[in-house]
């Protein structure tokens, strides 16, 4: 994820930090199960599809120089949030932290301590075997066709992530990166200020359109029984309905990114994903003991309760505990933007 041009894509911004706020709720499950499962159908489909956004500064490099812009803007930051993370897990003295160096190395999803930190290896995985494809594959429907098809395989087929670096998950969302880079020459016609309304009632039909795959997906991941026109759903159907939905929810969020891109709150969260990241570990640690300080004890009991704990939380990283580490490392010259 990076610039275009050296020019910030505001709707972009936006819709990373709606895609960081909805990765926060997802780890909100102890308070609430529904949102969290809701959440975790589409998340990292969503971040996928933003990294695909900007697949064309990637997938146009020969292999050396490929390989070069991998190390420096992805790998780097791996090993960078990866020492920031278990350093503070030391500090803390969190039960068995060294296994957390190891697993850092291996990066597999669902097997670290650090959850978010698989993510940027898988890219590094899904980046590489992208621009192989873009060799084979000249025609772009027919190469998202057969991302689609490799990533419905894997998702049915194959067993919870436990390769290097996530490769599986690779396979996963190579669907949703390779979206991302199709439909990137089509959102980027659309100006990033001063909207037509015609464009605006537009985007709002497409998130109207999608309502209705996004809130059946609400109700399939918390029912016991999940029907569809009162059919009873397999595993797999909810696998395959799994694409459609969370399809909708990327859609839907873009929609919502152009209704919203000239907000700045949204725009500056985006542009500091990266460095969130980073410090979500050691800021939730600082948000929960500062409440405890002025003796606050915070437990959610309903859904919008926990919606707005989790914005709290994301605007206390952003701006409170991110906003002086943000200023630091900017006064020392170091590149931040995600």
């Amino acid at each position: 994820m990076s610039e275009s041009k050296g020019k910030r894509i505001k709707w972009a911004d936006v819709l990373r930090a709606f895609a960081l706020y909805s990765v926060i709720l997802a780890h909100l499950g102890s308070f609430s199960q529904r949102i969290s499962l809701f959440c975790f159908g589409y998340v990292m489909q969503l971040f996928f599809f933003v990294s695909g956004l900007f697949a064309s500064s990637y997938r146009k490099l020969d292999f050396p120089a490929l390989l070069k812009k991998l190390i420096v803007h992805l790998l780097v930051p791996h090993i960078i949030l990866s020492a920031v993370n278990i350093a503070y897990a030391a500090f803390r003295r969190i039960p068995n932290w060294q296994n957390g160096i190891m697993q850092c190395v291996l990066a597999i999803r669902n097997k670290i301590m650090f959850p978010v930190l698989w993510y940027l290896p898988c890219l590094i995985v899904m980046t590489l075997v992208y621009w192989c494809l873009c060799r084979i594959i000249r025609n772009d429907m027919l190469r998202l066709v057969f991302c689609l098809a490799v990533s419905m395989a894997f998702r049915i087929f194959k067993e919870p992530s436990q390769w290097f670096w996530s490769s599986d998950s690779a396979m996963m969302f190579l669907f949703y990166y390779a979206l991302g880079d199709i439909l990137m020459p089509v959102l980027k016609k659309i100006p990033a200020s001063d909207t037509p309304v015609w464009k605006k009632i537009l985007a709002g039909l497409v998130a109207l359109l999608c309502l209705f795959p996004v809130i059946k997906s609400y109700e399939i991941y918390n029912s016991e029984t999940p029907v569809l026109f009162d059919r009873i759903l397999s595993v797999r159907d909810v696998q395959i309905f799994t694409f459609v939905s969370s399809t909708a929810a990327i859609l839907l969020f873009v929609a919502l990114s152009y209704l919203t891109q000239n907000a700045e709150m949204l725009q500056t969260i985006g542009r500091r994903s990266m460095l969130l990241f980073a410090i979500q570990g050691p800021s939730v640690d600082l948000f929960n003991w500062l409440l405890w300080q002025i003796g606050v004890t915070w437990i959610p009991r309903f859904d919008w309760q926990v919606l707005f704990l989790g914005a709290a939380r994301l605007i206390f990283s952003c701006f409170v505990f991110g906003g002086p580490v943000y200023w630091l490392l900017d006064k020392l010259g170091i590149k931040k933007n995600s």
